[in-house]
């Protein structure tokens, strides 16, 4: 097994695919740096920050599918893609309205 890169360069890959800006927001909606987003803290503001920016990239698509697939947002932020199916869902499910 490899050993994930540190965050700064995860941070520098994210600039590299032109997601730094959007993600940097995202974080920053959560009261949350990318720096802590990339950590594996599991408090709970980072990991809602990190679940959203996790949906966000999920959603890009080009000609209809996914740009950027569950293993590769997992190797960006250094965890099983697993992981990553789990947040997203997480996070959709706590965006979805509440029936009246």
């Amino acid at each position: 097994m490899t050993t994930p890169a540190s965050p700064d360069k995860r941070i520098d890959k994210l600039a590299t695919l032109g997601l730094y800006d959007k993600c940097f927001e995202l974080a920053k909606d959560y009261h949350a740096t990318l720096d802590e987003v990339m950590s594996p803290t599991r408090e709970h503001r980072v990991k809602l920050a990190r679940h959203a920016i996790w949906a966000y990239l999920r959603g890009l698509t080009r000609a209809g599918r996914p740009v950027l697939s569950f293993p590769n947002i997992g190797d960006l932020f250094g965890v099983h893609n697993s992981t990553v199916v789990h947040g997203v869902r997480a996070h959709h499910e706590r965006k979805q309205p509440e029936a009246a």
